[in-house]
């Protein structure tokens, strides 16, 4: 499996991503929590899989794999509550570099082990983001 940084940050801005997820948010009412629970649905059914196997059921389509990664990530974004606000809150050019190294990082973990739990890989990766923004703040 090997990534396309070029495509893969056309694929799916972090931005993007971040304003997907922002229905988890602790302050959610009953319908925004209905709308997690919506993210939640559409991930389990792929948190089985690994990287390779992630890669096989997606055919090995790029754009398909990546859009994969967006959808267990709301797993992600809602077990660590995260405050989103602070990734849209960036500017454009700081969330394309956290999204390049976000999708560097999963392929990095991936091609080190192609058995990774790949929600793991991907928890490991946005945790890593978030923690840089964090950082950054300080």
């Amino acid at each position: 499996m090997k990534l396309n940084k070029e495509k893969s940050a056309a694929g799916l801005a972090l931005g993007a991503l971040c304003l997907v997820f922002t229905s988890l948010l602790p302050t959610a009412s009953a319908e925004e929590a209905r709308t997690a629970e919506w993210y939640l649905d559409q991930a389990r059914p792929h948190l089985h899989h690994s990287c390779q196997s992630a890669w096989d059921s997606v055919m090995q389509d790029q754009d398909q794999f990546i859009e994969l990664v967006g959808t267990i990530s709301a797993v992600s974004f809602y077990n660590h509550d995260f405050n989103i606000e602070r990734l849209t809150g960036l500017p454009e050019e700081k969330q394309t570099e956290l999204q390049r190294e976000f999708y560097e990082e999963i392929g990095e973990l991936c091609r080190q082990n192609n058995q990774s739990l790949l929600a793991g890989v991907i928890d490991y990766a946005l945790t890593g983001a978030i923690a840089k923004v964090a950082a950054e703040e300080q």
